[in-house]
């Protein structure tokens, strides 16, 4: 029994290998041959985020013309998975950045789905959240940690929220080497300047215990 039950485990992993691959051939991330493209590069690099819904954003220029504290506020989406009765509202110089970011995951979300992956299209798209948004452009901007978790809510616990900022950080810096390593200096200076605004405070102090 064991011996069926681990041969089917393996199918249905071999599937799912066979499936993930359709997705990035279809997506370019690899082509016919096997050969990796120049977005699978970048991919591989990023394990905090959504590695390509990521990549979309980075090569269709999505972060290009936001302001520091912007491309911050954008990544932040990645990040903040708690469930809240509304949705926070994204911020007005956000919106059209907010819905490139929707457009990327919708993307990737619908090739999953043809390549019988099983992605429900809404929920996955529905999964970069925006309630962060507002609240990290508050926090590159100087903001104390008592106002953003003012801002945050009452039912918002303030550990989340550290550990958000933290994986925020994180991304960023994943991002930034990702891109150095394909030449993109310009922009991976940009996400430098953002993990400058944000790594600072008590949200990064040494003897915090989480």
């Amino acid at each position: 029994l064991r011996q069926d039950i681990d041969k089917a485990r393996g199918l249905v992993l071999e599937d799912d290998l066979r499936a993930r691959t359709r997705v990035l051939k279809r997506l370019g991330y690899v082509d016919d041959d096997q050969i990796i493209s120049t977005k699978a590069k970048v991919a591989a690099e990023i394990s905090t985020g959504d590695e390509l819904v990521m990549c979309e954003l980075l090569f269709n220029g999505a972060f290009g013309p936001l302001k520091v504290d912007q491309v911050a506020a954008l990544v932040s989406c990645f990040i903040w998975r708690e469930k809240a009765e509304t949705r926070a509202k994204v911020p007005h110089e956000m919106e059209g950045a907010y819905g490139m970011l929707r457009e990327a995951a919708r993307k990737i979300a619908k090739a999953e789905s043809a390549c019988d992956l099983g992605v429900d299209v809404e929920d996955y798209v529905d999964s970069f959240k925006p309630d962060l948004m507002a609240i990290t452009i508050e926090w590159c901007h100087g903001a104390t940690f008592a106002h953003i978790a003012s801002l945050a809510g009452d039912k918002t616990h303030g550990g989340s929220l550290v550990r958000a900022i933290r994986r925020l950080e994180e991304l960023l810096r994943q991002t930034s080497g990702a891109l150095k390593l394909i030449g993109d200096d310009v922009l991976a200076a940009k996400f430098d300047s953002a993990i400058e605004k944000i790594k600072r405070d008590i949200i990064f102090a040494a003897s915090l215990f989480l």
